[in-house]
């Protein structure tokens, strides 16, 4: 490309144009995980899913762009191709990734103004409801409200790691909560926690998911937390932040309702259908142990275990929830977040770090290469996949727990 070019190519809608000394690449930079909708450091199968997927719909729909978008487009794909498939510049892209995001300065404590800034334009980093995006290929169409009460309608706790074992307590979002130092403190403003660091203490804040890894010595900073971040501090305490939608449905505030809604999962590894239940809140994970063990809402919560091979899959992996006739879906804080394959987006959609979605027709992907494949959808869309009835499903619910509901898939 020209430099011309090149200067109309990185001012695309969504994308940076800037020439930063944290970036060793000659170019400016390019979030290319984002433009797939994959996690940063994303196995070569699913980027290759991921680039198809992109390249399919740009395909179908490029008679309705112009022609500078069209070379764009191309453009991108192409350097997608040479930047992630191939292992040794995929090595280089993810390191000038971390640079960009998470940018450290001279003594190696972290540029916090700098990555919150970048932060703040990247849809994978967003906390809250997300909506679907690409440059060129989105279809218009009304976006949800994001309406919820994130004080509310979400329980927060943290998981404290100590040399005699772990213990987990509740977040109240009206008091902050302080420090071994007693002068940093985590405290929740309008939609999410943040972290208060006055640089009494080293302060390592890790997020796998996320591509995270913050360090935070000497300075004073107040910096935004994601759910699943592993907050290490310099006196040995890990500290690991929770959190997950409990408001309980409208539908048991009054009648409970027994009827089942009209969508279903259907768990292509144990070839096994689950039908909905609107007045449920499903939790699903390779061992959802830990959250069952929480004092919880009686009648609210369903517990799906999937997976038990797949050691990549976490163990509370997301949740979903039925709310305003629509199922939304939220991460909840996993190692490799929750990818979504949405028949009618024209790129994947990852949520990571609490971040929900609307749900729709499509496969819903889990653990590192995204091999584990959940399809949800209408009843009689997913009837057709089913080799195992839902009586039978059903017959897998455990009665061990007369407050919950177990579907323990990952025994079959």
């Amino acid at each position: 490309m020209s430099d011309e070019s090149n200067n109309e190519f990185y001012e695309m809608p969504g994308f940076k144009n800037t020439q930063d000394s944290n970036i060793s690449a000659d170019k400016s930079f390019v979030d290319l995980y984002d433009l797939l909708g994959i996690p940063p450091g994303s196995s070569a199968n699913l980027i290759y899913l991921a680039m198809v997927k992109l390249e399919n719909n740009f395909n179908n729909k490029s008679s309705n762009l112009t022609k500078q978008e069209k070379y764009e487009m191309k453009e991108l794909i192409s350097l997608i191709q040479e930047e992630l498939l191939n292992a040794s510049n995929r090595v280089v892209y993810e390191k000038n990734w971390e640079a960009y995001y998470f940018p450290l300065s001279e003594t190696q404590e972290t540029d916090v103004e700098s990555s919150i800034s970048r932060n703040i334009n990247s849809k994978l980093l967003q906390n809250g409801l997300k909506y679907k995006s690409c440059p060129f290929l989105v279809d218009e169409e009304k976006e949800l409200s994001d309406n919820f009460d994130y004080q509310n309608d979400f329980n927060y706790l943290i998981m404290r790691d100590q040399e005699k074992g772990r213990d987990t307590f509740f977040l109240n979002p009206s008091t902050p909560l302080l420090l071994s130092s007693a002068q940093d403190k985590i405290f929740f403003e309008d939609r999410q926690f943040y972290l208060q660091s006055k640089g009494t203490m080293e302060v390592t804040i890790i997020n796998d998911a996320l591509g995270k890894n913050i360090i935070l010595k000497q300075k004073d900073n107040t910096i935004p937390l994601h759910i699943g971040d592993r907050l290490e501090l310099e006196d040995g305490t890990r500290l690991i932040l929770r959190g997950f939608y409990t408001k309980k449905p409208l539908s048991l505030l009054s009648t409970p309702s027994t009827s089942l809604s009209k969508s279903s999962m259907y768990f292509h590894q144990e070839k096994t259908i689950i039908s909905l239940d609107e007045s449920q809140i499903y939790i699903v994970g390779r061992n959802t142990s830990d959250i069952r063990s929480l004092p919880l809402e009686k009648d609210v919560f369903t517990f799906v275990n999937v997976g038990r091979r797949e050691r990549s899959i976490s163990r509370q992996n997301f949740l979903m929830f039925y709310r305003e006739n629509k199922w939304f879906l939220q991460d909840l804080g996993s190692r490799y977040g929750t990818t979504l394959n949405y028949d009618k987006h024209t790129k994947m959609e990852t949520l990571v770090g609490g971040s929900i979605m609307a749900l729709e027709p499509g496969e819903i992907r889990l653990g590192y290469d995204k091999s584990y494949v959940i399809q949800f959808g209408e009843n009689e869309e997913i009837k057709s996949l089913k080799e195992k009835s839902i009586e039978e499903a059903k017959n897998i619910l455990s009665k061990n727990n007369a407050s919950t509901s177990i579907y323990d898939l990952a025994l079959l």
